[in-house]
């Protein structure tokens, strides 16, 4: 098992890095204690390894609830670096196939998805791998580019 990385930047603000590389900003409603700094982000980075999901709204709702219950902390908010970008090309796919006039669930069949993950995928809230987004892309006549920035 990979142990991931996290480390307090702040008494409020810890930066957690997934199993696949993504890093989460989470900040605590309080401060916390210099003394409880380093349990609580090997208690959050154990956590995030626990409730892995491709759903990253999901892992960290479950992260969430998973340290209210044992640690009695709660978040003020957290973030993603990856999360704009998986909006953006989740929105992109949706206008395209609004667009075109194409269902989500007949394009989610044609695609060989869930129709509730092409819904989290349009909505930014899922981590989708190359092939996958390629075949919605594919389905609704649309392709893949990258760009320079």
């Amino acid at each position: 098992m990979i142990k991931l990385k996290s480390s307090f930047i702040d008494n409020r603000t810890l930066i957690v890095n997934d199993t696949e590389g993504e890093q989460f900003k989470i900040t605590f409603l309080r401060s916390l204690s210099d003394e409880t700094l380093e349990s609580v982000a090997n208690y959050v980075a154990k956590s995030f390894e626990k409730n892995f999901c491709q759903d990253k709204s999901d892992l960290v709702y479950r992260v969430y609830c998973d340290v209210q219950a044992n640690l009695g902390l709660s978040f003020s908010s957290w973030s993603s670096d990856r999360e704009e970008e998986r909006r953006r090309i989740g929105s992109r796919l949706k206008e395209i196939r609004e667009k075109k006039g194409m269902e989500a669930k007949s394009i989610a069949r044609l695609a060989g998805i869930d129709p509730s993950n092409l819904s989290k995928i349009e909505a930014g809230r899922y981590s989708v791998g190359l092939d996958i987004l390629s075949k919605i892309a594919s389905t609704i006549g649309a392709n893949i580019n990258v760009i320079e920035n």
